[in-house]
């Protein structure tokens, strides 16, 4: 039913009948398109489909919506798949005929592919219809395009000139040759009938039969059938011959012997060269379906089929104004944005970071330095800053200490270096006043617009979007601020997942250029909107974990943060975001590189998404049994090192504490003493009063 409908369609002669809204109406451009691909049905559906194709090519609109589909490489496709099929090749050539009277369609096939040399090759071919249609459709490129113009003249003077060449070689073996035996060579085309005088040149004879058309010279009748038995190869070439105008070919000359005639295979072009050098030779590019493929995958960054949907390319985004559509140029403002931004954080730290600090009652813990120590201190610096058992001995000896006074050392001099509370409020505070900022500037810009309540219009009209100034602002000031985290991130405070925010950070930064590339900017929008609202909350309760006195607050911000980090990163983002992403967008355009590409880095998010709720489920574990103390983010080493400072304090309590025990100890003792010693100085006084009296008496 639907072969015969769509042949019905196909051979309508209606003058009036407006094919744009045929094919807009019933969506037939992606039916037809996918009715192309060889083996999708049979092939005589398939031929009506070609049919079909070169029937609305008349119309000039259709022409344009035919060029925007990716039709014209998949009937290059089909070619390739039936070029034994004559039916076939005369349809397909036919509607490439019916395109390049079009400016949209003509582009395509001159610019974008490699019709042209498709078409030079199937000039050679033995059907007449076939290269009679190839013929009056290289005119028409010719006249439109210089450089295709000459590839096309040299290639017709090329097959008419080994025609006469191949004529006179064959007529020549057919004759005796007296010019072997004598010197005198006047007499060498005498045999031909008059065709060829004594001097070579040609008579007028020869190009009796000769029918022009369309400026060239075609032969007919029985010179032709003499030309195709001797030149014609049995069989279509599967590729063309792989070059470009604006490419420099590389040519070749072969000659096979006319006594063994040539058999070229299908998949290259095979070209005679004369070997008695009577005629300069046209060159010729032979060119493999091995290295076209080859060709093909060389890298190309720019390619339209990685950025946009198939059928649209570069061209047809230039429909947009310049201010209206997105640029790969306009990411060179987020570097000097990123610089501004280390400059202003900055200021930030150094002049508003410090009265906040004590508004909010963050102190700077004191410590004990190290002693100083010119050994250990090149230890610390050059060497390790936790030296192990074998490097504490030899230090002994080096320094004459002991090693617990060496241990003690390290200690002290590491915790030194430790980032203090006031550089970490700096950083929290930071961080929370952009995201607030971005938060709420994205918010105004964004809720007023119809994709922010219905996802599926971020692909309406894709990708023809006009780019908002607020929009592009936005980009451009959160590309800045990834970018400026990267630059400062040797210098930021180390935690735990260290390495995973190096990863969120590049796959963000590589994320919003891709997708202001791809003109992603709706979807990524909503995206940075979503993050943005979570790592407000966050900075806060940890601005709040650093002040004294702030604990419940702290506490009350770290739940609710815990809520919505959970729900919009776990169940908003997958099921809206990834969801329109993924699903919502394949009801506009047929999956694409870049599709996927956009698709994969979302999901590098997601699993980083994963990792921190992980995270924030143990500290919500903790909080609950009431034992969170300390963020689980912070460093390992600064963990240690709290610990091992709270043990020296520890034992610095201790000893002070021995001491005070052994000081009234001792005091007891020596007024025990004292006291021991006058009493028995008295009684000793007493005893010898009544001796001393008798003897003074």
């Amino acid at each position: 039913m639907g072969l015969e409908c769509l042949g019905t369609l196909a051979n309508l002669t209606i003058p009036d009948l407006d094919w744009e809204l045929v094919l807009k109406e019933y969506n037939l451009v992606p039916y037809l398109k996918n009715r192309l691909k060889p083996g999708s049905a049979d092939d005589d559906l398939i031929l009506e489909v070609v049919i079909m194709i070169g029937t609305v090519s008349i119309d000039d609109a259709c022409a344009v919506m035919l060029a925007k589909s990716g039709i014209i490489p998949a009937l290059i496709e089909l070619l390739n798949a039936q070029q034994e099929d004559d039916e076939f090749v005369c349809q397909i050539v036919y509607v490439f005929y019916q395109m390049v009277f079009h400016q949209a369609t003509r582009d395509v096939i001159i610019k974008e592919t490699q019709a042209p040399a498709y078409l030079i090759d199937l000039m050679h071919d033995k059907n007449a219809e076939i290269k009679k249609v190839c013929d009056n459709t290289l005119d028409i490129i010719a006249e439109y395009d210089e450089e295709w113009g000459k590839k096309i003249q040299s290639e017709k003077f090329r097959f008419h000139n080994n025609q006469w060449l191949e004529m006179v070689e064959s007529r020549q073996a057919d004759e005796p040759e007296p010019y072997l035996y004598d010197n005198e060579r006047t007499n060498l085309f005498y045999s031909a009938d008059g065709i060829i005088s004594a001097d070579g040149s040609v008579s007028p004879d020869l190009f009796s039969h000769f029918q022009p058309q369309n400026g060239d010279s075609h032969l007919t009748g029985d010179m032709s059938d003499v030309f195709d038995q001797t030149s014609s190869s049995p069989g279509r070439p599967a590729t063309a011959y792989g070059f470009r105008p604006d490419e420099q070919p590389h040519y070749l000359s072969t000659v096979p012997h006319p006594e063994q005639p040539a058999e070229p295979h299908r998949g290259s072009v095979v070209v005679t060269v004369d070997h008695h050098n009577l005629v300069p030779r046209s060159r010729e590019i032979i060119f493999s379906t091995e290295l076209k493929q080859k060709m093909d995958l060389l890298p190309d960054l720019w390619k339209q089929e990685y950025w946009l949907p198939p059928g649209v390319t570069w061209k047809d985004m230039e429909q947009l104004a310049d201010s209206d559509r997105p640029q790969p140029k306009d990411l060179l403002v987020a570097l000097p944005l990123s610089l501004c931004f280390v400059a202003l954080r900055h200021v930030f730290e150094r002049f508003l970071a410090p009265p906040l600090c004590r508004w909010l009652g963050v102190k700077k813990r004191s410590q004990i330095a190290a002693a100083p120590s010119p050994q250990l201190e090149s230890f610390y610096t050059q060497r390790s800053r936790h030296p192990t058992q074998k490097e504490v001995a030899s230090l002994m000896l080096l320094c004459g200490k002991t090693q617990r006074q060496i241990e003690m050392w390290f200690r002290r001099r590491r915790n030194q270096d430790r980032p203090c509370q006031t550089k970490k409020f700096g950083e929290a505070a930071w961080r929370f006043f952009f995201y607030l900022t971005a938060f709420v500037a994205g918010l105004v810009s964004l809720f007023d617009r119809p994709w922010f309540w219905d996802h599926r219009e971020c692909w309406r009209q894709y990708p023809f979007q006009p780019l908002e100034r607020a929009h592009f602002w936005y980009y451009m000031l959160e590309l800045g601020f990834y970018f400026s985290l990267l630059l400062r991130i040797s210098v930021d405070i180390k935690r735990k997942d260290f390495k995973e925010q190096v990863i969120h950070h590049l796959a963000t930064i590589i994320l919003l250029s891709f997708s202001y590339c791809a003109n992603y900017i709706r979807i990524g929008t909503l995206i940075l909107l979503l993050h943005d609202s979570s790592d407000i909350l966050l900075e806060s309760a940890k601005m709040f974990h650093y002040g004294t006195g702030w604990k419940k607050t702290c506490d009350s911000l770290f739940v609710v943060f815990s809520v919505v980090f959970l729900v919009t990163r776990l169940v908003i983002f997958p099921s809206k975001l990834i969801r329109a992403t993924l699903l919502l967008s394949m009801e506009v355009f047929e999956p694409f590189v870049g599709y996927y590409f956009f698709n994969i880095l979302l999901m590098v998010l997601q699993v980083l998404h994963i990792f921190w709720a992980g995270l924030i489920l143990r500290m919500v574990f903790k909080f609950l049994k009431g034992k969170l103390e300390k963020d689980e983010r912070s460093d390992e080493e600064s963990v240690v090192e709290e610990e091992e400072n709270s043990e020296d304090e520890n034992l610095d309590q201790r000893r002070d504490c021995y001491w005070e025990k052994s000081k009234e100890t001792l005091n007891s003792r020596f007024s025990a003493l004292t006291n021991n010693c006058v009493l028995n100085n008295l009684t000793h006084q007493r005893l010898s009063l009544p001796n001393r009296m008798a003897k003074s008496q």
